[in-house]
């Protein structure tokens, strides 16, 4: 016999379905375990409560971790005090007598609707539209301003809606309910009793964790809490699938901190341990700790035993560490000021002293002496962010906060001139990529409300005019078209002029583009720009992550496969280490191409996987294998200009200069708007076969024909001085060249006072002249003028150069070192990066032989 015919069943009107009604699921449950000791799984199954087992799943679940039920052993419940008093208000409910509670005066009168509406969803278990609507009621709410402040909590996340249209707030509008409390001038007391009733209640679910998972250190349990408390499980809603596997990860950081050293818990060891997959664990640590995804800033000490530890800003181990290391920076100021006014004063206080004197500090008392060596790699870009903190955020207000301000600036001009350049805190396009991919995408993104903004902009792109095209997005954005395509589009604009911090922020902070994972068109065109812009900045490891990700949702999909073939390719092109092993790398990459071009039916991508195809061949100088591949391009779409621009390219490779100017004959007449260009092609061509007369008038037309690229000036002062150093060589003085070189050049420098390149063309002009003293300071100039523009390395190049003419073979090396360190991780054409490695290579051993015979 079933056991349901031994239980006490609720009342037939709140278990039977009236036609046009829902079961309300929640109170039945509540109903059978208040009227009963303990109900099993099974009886809410059975006849004639007849609960669906998925619905069961999930209201069962839900009312565990809201604390109204517990277990009393596996598939038996029963109900606790508070899901007692949840009871009592759903039956009052019922009977039409449930009993709202209203915000304090000093919240109501404000009539912010949004704090309001908040606050009446943390203080009572459930709200319902017309709870607002009641003109008599404490609180009234008009149709217009309740719909529009609903709305904003609900795409906020701060409130969830159920298919009741029972409204309730979720554990990101209890963090955000502390936050506004804030804001008003309540008593202390009530500040502090309603953050305990928050408390409280993820204390009990922590508990529960607690003992599912055998936690019994006190420290780690603390930390824990302190996580729990701080971070909402709903910012990572989308790449997670359960709230315990978002538990499981802020357990992992708790386990892995400072405090617990030696011991440490790996991924592996942890993934297998408390069975979370470790591709998650280790995404989502990375979203935690570096992709700004909470306010709370984490810091990463990494040691040599590849052992990971972390701890968050404010928390006691930091704050004493800040507490000390300001404290050293004060006494280094101080001291090497008052030492610099004495003669033959103690000497100055180093950069390495400060750093040794924080350690003996904090090493022993604060830190295991064990991270010593970790900790000293870790406060050179730990005082980096104190400094920049202090820069960016403090507001100078009194004299002492000035006396701050001064402090640090002292110390980061002495800093800066001391330490060499870390080129990957220094440059966001690491690695030259070819833009031109980016036109796969377009069917994907291509939207009825923004299509006349792409049309327009498609004009603007043909002439390069990146900042017109990213002000009308910008624009239309304002305006208030939200459409998550137009954002995408202006993602793919940024990364053609290599602003892959901004273009990353845009696919995960402003598109959330992980929420979007069953749109495979916004999911799958995310995933490309992301790939392209991690790749851009050597973060391969990211870009290894998408392709699992993307692959394993959509595996047959192009672009997976195109994604796939843009992250091999540039890895074999740029020799990254993939963690992979493979016998035939560029047959590997190869075959990719061929894979996507097979599988995508549309024929303008497939034209541009040739050219990409094409310009892979070309970097391993197969150019006959690349010609027949761009050839097949331009075969399916003879109207993409750029395929042109390859092949005039890969001819000038092989040397056939004949073959690629009658390529731009043939095809100039074909694109008038892109004549420019095709001259410019024709001009390199001129130069390589020695016709610099033709090549400097071609260049000269187009100056007068297009007086706002600025381009073609500086491509004319280096034609000109071209020109100068063929015929010096020769033994004829051309003071015209020389003059109108330096002419053109300062031309520039004038209407054009921030753009560090021009000065640096200024420079090797001058270098070229021999005049190696105004060149330095021309050098000098673009490097202070543009501290992080892409021509830093030949910057540095020209200095090194310049010293060793004047026979300072000490700071030529010193300048050579910097371009050599930063060459390989600057936004370069993989040309020019291979040329300047050559050769700055080549006067670093020159420079070094030097040194040795002096």
């Amino acid at each position: 016999m079933s056991r349901v015919t031994e239980l006490n069943l609720p009342p037939e009107q709140l278990y039977k379905k009236i036609f046009g009604t829902r079961k309300n699921v929640e109170h039945i449950i509540l109903w059978m375990l208040k009227n009963n000791d303990v109900v099993g799984w099974a009886e809410f199954l059975e006849e004639p409560i007849s609960i669906p087992q998925s619905t069961l799943s999930n209201y069962l679940k839900s009312l565990y971790f809201d604390g109204y039920i517990e277990k009393v052993k596996r598939g038996e419940y029963r109900i606790t005090s508070k899901g007692t008093d949840r009871f009592n208000e759903l039956s009052r409910a019922k009977e039409g007598h449930r009993k709202l509670s209203y915000p304090p005066k000093v919240i109501s009168k404000k009539r912010n609707y949004d704090h309001i509406i908040l606050w009446m969803a943390y203080n009572n278990n459930y709200l319902r539209w017309s709870d607002f609507l009641n003109d008599k009621a404490p609180v009234f709410i008009n149709q217009s301003a309740l719909s529009k402040n609903i709305n904003i909590l609900l795409k906020k996340e701060l409130v969830s809606k159920d298919d009741n249209k029972v409204y309730k707030i979720t554990q990101t509008g209890k963090s955000e309910y502390a936050r506004v409390l804030k804001l008003y001038d309540l008593d202390r007391q009530s500040i502090l009793n309603e953050e305990s009733k928050r408390i409280e209640e993820i204390t009990r679910r922590t508990i529960r964790f607690f003992e599912r998972y055998n936690i019994v250190d006190d420290d780690i349990k603390f930390r824990f809490l302190n996580n729990v408390l701080t971070l909402p499980f709903e910012k990572l809603k989308g790449s997670l699938d359960t709230e315990t596997d978002f538990n499981k990860i802020l357990f992992y950081l708790s386990m892995n901190h400072p405090n617990q050293y030696p011991e440490y818990i790996s991924p592996e060891k942890f993934s297998r341990k408390y069975k979370i997959d470790k591709l998650d664990l280790e995404f989502n640590i990375r979203k935690i700790i570096e992709k700004d995804v909470y306010p709370t800033k984490f810091f990463k000490l990494d040691t040599d035993g590849e052992k990971t530890y972390y701890f968050q800003e404010n928390e006691k181990i930091e704050k004493v560490l800040r507490a000390v290391t300001e404290d050293q920076i004060t006494k280094f100021t101080y001291l090497n000021k008052l030492y610099e006014k004495i003669p033959n004063g103690t000497p100055q206080l180093t950069l390495e002293s400060t750093v040794e004197a924080i350690l003996s500090e904090i090493c022993d008392h604060l830190f295991d002496n064990g991270l010593k060596d970790s900790l000293r790699v870790f406060l050179s870009d730990y005082i980096n962010y104190l400094a920049y903190k202090m820069e960016k955020e403090k507001k100078l207000v009194d004299i002492a906060d000035k006396l701050e301000g001064t402090i640090w600036q002292e110390f980061q001009s002495y800093r800066s001139a001391n330490i060499p350049l870390n080129p990957l805190d220094n440059y966001q396009g690491n690695y030259y990529l070819y833009p031109q991919i980016f036109d796969i995408l377009e069917e994907y993104y291509l939207i009825p409300s923004i299509s006349p903004i792409l049309l327009k902009s498609k004009e603007l792109l043909k002439n390069k005019k990146y900042n017109e095209i990213l002000d009308l997005v910008n624009s239309k954005i304002e305006s208030g078209i939200k459409d998550k395509e137009l954002l995408l589009f202006k993602a793919i604009i940024l990364s053609h002029v290599n602003k892959y911090i901004e273009t990353i922020s845009i696919v995960n902070d402003e598109i959330e583009y992980e929420k979007y994972e069953d749109n495979d068109k916004i999911y799958m065109v995310s995933s490309f720009i992301l790939s392209f812009a991690y790749m851009a900045l050597s973060n391969i490891k990211e870009a290894l992550i998408i392709i699992d990700k993307v692959h394993e949702r959509y595996p047959d999909h192009p672009i997976s496969l195109a994604i796939k073939a843009i992250v091999y390719g540039y890895s074999f092109i740029y020799n990254f280490d993939l963690g992979k092993d493979n016998d035939n790398p560029d047959d590997h990459v190869l075959g990719i191409i061929d894979n996507v071009i097979t599988i995508d039916p549309n024929v303008l991508n497939k034209a541009r996987y040739h050219q990409y195809k094409s310009q892979i061949l070309e970097q391993m100088d197969k150019f006959e294998e690349a010609l027949e591949e761009i050839n097949f391009a331009i075969d399916i779409a003879p109207e993409i200009v750029d395929l042109y621009y390859t092949k005039i390219k890969i001819y000038a490779s092989l040397k056939k200069y004949e073959d690629a100017l009658d390529t731009i004959e043939a095809h100039i007449s074909d694109f008038p708007d892109s004549e420019k260009y095709f001259l410019m092609q024709k001009a390199y061509v001129l130069s390589l076969i020695g016709d610099y007369q033709t090549g400097l008038k071609i260049i000269t037309d187009l100056t007068i024909k297009y007086p706002d690229e600025e381009n073609f000036f500086n491509s004319k002062s280096y034609w000109h001085v071209t020109i100068y150093k063929k015929k010096r060589d020769e033994g004829i003085e051309d003071l015209g060249n020389k003059n109108a070189a330096i002419e053109t050049i300062k031309y520039l420098n004038n209407k054009f006072p921030n753009e560090g390149n021009y000065f640096d063309t200024h420079a090797e002009i001058l270098f070229i002249i021999g005049d190696y003293d105004e060149s330095i300071k021309m050098y000098e100039k673009a490097i202070e003028v543009e501290p992080n523009g892409w021509f830093l390395p030949a910057s540095f190049m020209g200095l090194g150069k310049c010293y060793e003419k004047r026979g300072k073979f000490n700071k030529a090396e010193v300048y050579l070192d910097k371009a050599k360190q930063i060459v390989r991780f600057c936004f370069l054409h993989i040309k020019n990066r291979k040329e300047w490695i050559e050769d700055i290579e080549y006067h670093l051993k020159k420079v070094r032989e030097l040194k040795a015979d002096t």
